[in-house]
């Protein structure tokens, strides 16, 4: 029987690449800004930004405005919706 090892890692390894594609952690990494410093930004705590980063929870429709507007990022509800999508391709989820 195979080890699952050698799988586990590489879901770690799709995971890990999948979670550096999340609109706000590729900006946040691009402005070295920090999770604490979002979420003063957004009037949330840090923990619901990591929640965000790591496709846990959603950001409001309210917040994803907030979010288009510290990021720039106009299209930020498409993308974070391809984003979320491009995970369940990869058939992880």
């Amino acid at each position: 029987m195979p080890s699952t090892k050698r799988s586990d890692r590489l879901f770690s390894n799709e995971y890990k690449i999948w979670l550096g594609r999340n609109p706000l952690t590729v900006w946040m990494k691009r402005r070295k800004v920090s999770q604490m410093e979002v979420a003063a930004r957004m009037d949330v705590s840090t923990y619901a930004v990591y929640l965000w980063q790591h496709g846990t929870s959603v950001p409001n429709p309210d917040r994803f405005k907030l979010l288009a507007n510290l990021t720039g990022i106009e299209d930020i509800v498409l993308q974070w919706a391809n984003w979320k999508d491009a995970f369940s391709l990869t058939g992880n989820d």
